[in-house]
């Protein structure tokens, strides 16, 4: 796969400041979305009072909690998922076809898209979190109530302490880089 220059890609180089380079425009908007809910509840309480800045004082900590969920969850799903597409773009170039579904959340899982990796020689499950409990595990139960015989490999962090470092090289040491996926998969293919 060709990236033109202004193409970032999270499954190689220093993680942090691609990560970085990512987040900076986020902050920018939530900066701009705290001056537009200065200016509403400025408007707010010149027009309806003392009850209608309250409320929308409550109701700016909510939006807050929420938009800080969603960005947290796509910023730290997408790195797994650019280390997995850099491992499919290496096993590629070595001639093993791979597909990389990118599943998003845990519950529920998307079950035709399960059904349709049960259909391949090697099912691979790669989570940035800890394997028990995860996507993984779940996939693994879906694969089982479907009667699949088809091998399948999960990746993540083990159920065990595992020492604090640069995230590109944690991920390296837990083989949850490109290379280390592509090197796993090839092993069980």
């Amino acid at each position: 796969m060709a990236f033109s220059s202004s193409t970032v890609s999270f499954s190689e180089g220093p993680l942090f400041r691609q990560l970085l380079s990512f987040a900076l425009p986020l902050m920018a908007v939530n900066i701009l979305q705290y001056v537009y809910q200065a200016v509403d509840m400025a408007v707010v309480g010149q027009v309806v009072g003392d009850v209608g800045l309250v409320s929308m004082s409550n109701a700016v900590n909510a939006v807050f909690l929420v938009n800080a969920f969603v960005i947290g969850l796509s910023a730290g799903g997408g790195v797994v998922v650019a280390r997995a597409v850099g491992a499919a773009e290496l096993l590629a170039e070595r001639g093993v076809q791979a597909r990389v579904v990118d599943m998003r959340w845990v519950k529920p899982l998307d079950v035709q898209a399960i059904a349709a990796a049960a259909r391949t020689k090697l099912v691979v499950t790669v989570e940035g979190g800890v394997l028990a409990g995860g996507v993984g595990e779940g996939v693994l139960a879906e694969l089982a109530r479907m009667g699949s015989s088809t091998p399948a490999l999960t990746m993540g962090i083990p159920d065990e302490f595992v020492p604090q470092g640069k995230a590109d090289l944690l991920l390296h040491d837990l083989g949850l880089d490109a290379q280390g996926i592509a090197a796993a998969i090839e092993e069980r293919l």
